[in-house]
């Protein structure tokens, strides 16, 4: 009894996952779309002799800075030992 409510609630959880999943790759997809969209017209006012694959390829770059620009990445500091390793200096690297 107690394994079969285990398991829906493990299949209900699976697929909350999986639409979220869905739902946030939607959303990454239309950021990237508007931002395009936005960036081609206003480049192709500004720019009247441009032809529309520049301003393409100028987007493209453009828009893909600015969706990854504010990823931060943690680098492990080389040569640290925390302070309980320091003390027994066993099981640590």
């Amino acid at each position: 009894m107690v394994e079969q409510v285990l398991a829906k609630r493990c299949i209900v959880l699976m697929m909350i996952m999986f639409f979220l999943v869905l739902f946030m790759g939607h959303v990454s997809n239309a950021n990237t779309v508007i931002c395009l969209n936005n960036c081609q017209k206003q480049c192709m006012n500004e720019t009247k002799d441009a032809p529309h694959d520049v301003c393409k390829n100028a987007c493209k770059k453009l828009c893909n800075d600015l969706q990854f620009s504010q990823e931060q990445y943690l680098v492990p500091q080389t040569g640290y030992r925390s302070i309980p390793c320091r003390m027994v200096n066993w099981g640590c690297p």
